[in-house]
């Protein structure tokens, strides 16, 4: 018998909890060798911008894009049965998660994750443990994210997210497919 595994093309996002505040979206990204929290996300925790620490500092996004931190902040990150103390670099900038893990979340804890299978593996206390992927992370007023188009199912809109959806809204490709006006450079800009 085959097991089916979930789409590995979604971004993998875990479900975390942040200073008692769940967030569904959290981006586990081995590439990054920072923690980053969004000031949105912050303020969404009611954690004070007076909490940030440390000096500013440069950091590169994809693309190639530069900015700087506002310095680092410790908050306490319950994953599933994980509670730790977790630095986070302060971004003040839109993104489509809330919380970035990066290498040094995944490290401390020896965590190896697979966006194949849409999950972490290590051990606690001795057991292996599995923490699978969020199947839901977006809901239907978050539809226009462009991740969202790779979740089948969308959570109610009971369950709000941590921050206000932000983004573009695209109009529907029937709407607009036989206009030769449109440019869809203008409407992302």
């Amino acid at each position: 018998m085959e097991v089916q595994y979930p789409d590995h093309r979604r971004p993998f996002y875990l479900s975390v909890v942040v200073k008692d505040v769940q967030v569904r979206r959290a981006l586990v990204d081995t590439g990054s060798c920072l923690n980053l929290i969004p000031l949105s996300t912050l303020q969404a925790a009611n954690v004070p911008q007076q909490k940030i620490q440390g000096s500013p500092m440069e950091v590169t996004g994809f693309g190639g894009v530069t900015e700087y931190t506002m310095g680092h902040v410790q908050l306490v990150l319950r994953v599933r049965p994980i509670v730790a103390l977790t630095r986070f670099h302060v971004v003040n900038a839109e993104a489509p998660y809330h919380v970035l893990l990066g290498r040094p979340w995944l490290h401390k804890h020896k965590f190896v994750s697979s966006t194949y299978h849409q999950c972490v593996k290590g051990r606690l206390n001795g057991k292996p443990i599995c923490i699978a992927a969020n199947s839901s992370p977006f809901d239907q007023t978050e539809a226009h994210f462009v991740e969202a188009t790779l979740y089948d199912d969308l959570s109610s809109t009971g369950d709000p997210p941590i921050v206000k959806p932000c983004g573009t809204p695209l109009p529907d490709w029937e709407d607009i497919k036989d206009d030769p006006e449109v440019d869809l450079r203008e409407l992302l800009e």
